[in-house]
């Protein structure tokens, strides 16, 4: 048998054998990759909440000071309209949400934007320090909230899974009761 035959021979193709362990060892690298891909979602999904928080707060303090009439950022969707209510809105949905509105000359409230929700699995942290129901961005460009006699705001926001409690990614919302500025941070 000459050389040539012989490495023909040898190099026919893989065993089963060799195929099971490349299977088995791709297997167990995409089960290691599943919890890194969970928390990147995760942040993903916080960072986007914590980015439409802050622009809903310049905004509203953008139209206060363009308009020269105060706008409110309504946190948690307290206050529903009649056709809101009509709806039969999810109650674990009316915690999550928020909008922009002003009081009109006739003492209604109308709205600048339509509620918008937290995405799934964000929720506005109650146990250390709850928002406001409501932050006041003035026409100066202020903002104030009631019942807080801070100089910044801040609350923050949780990613949260089921059975993962104390394990929460979070971000801190601030908002700057002279400036209305508003920024977020992780932690």
């Amino acid at each position: 048998m000459s050389d040539l035959a012989a490495k023909r021979g040898r190099t026919r193709g893989f065993t089963l054998i060799e195929m099971l362990a490349v299977l088995l060892i791709a297997g167990i690298l995409a089960a290691m990759s599943v919890p890194a891909f969970n928390a990147i979602l995760k942040g993903t999904a916080l960072r986007t909440a914590a980015k439409g928080l802050t622009d809903t707060f310049s905004i509203a303090r953008q139209l206060a000071i363009t308009n020269h009439r105060p706008y409110l950022v309504e946190l948690r969707g307290y206050k529903l309209t009649v056709a809101e209510i009509q709806d039969q809105i999810d109650d674990s949905l009316q915690e999550q949400r928020y909008r922009i509105y002003f009081v009109d000359s006739d003492g209604r409230n109308v709205t600048v934007r339509k509620w918008r929700t937290l995405p799934e699995d964000v929720e506005f942290d109650r146990h250390q320090k709850p928002p406001p129901d409501e932050i006041v961005f003035k026409p100066t460009g202020g903002a104030d909230w009631e019942g807080i006699a801070t100089f910044e705001l801040t609350f923050r926001i949780l990613h949260t899974e089921s059975g993962t409690r104390g394990k929460e990614k979070a971000m801190t919302i601030s908002v700057n009761k002279i400036t209305g500025r508003a920024k977020a941070e992780a932690g």
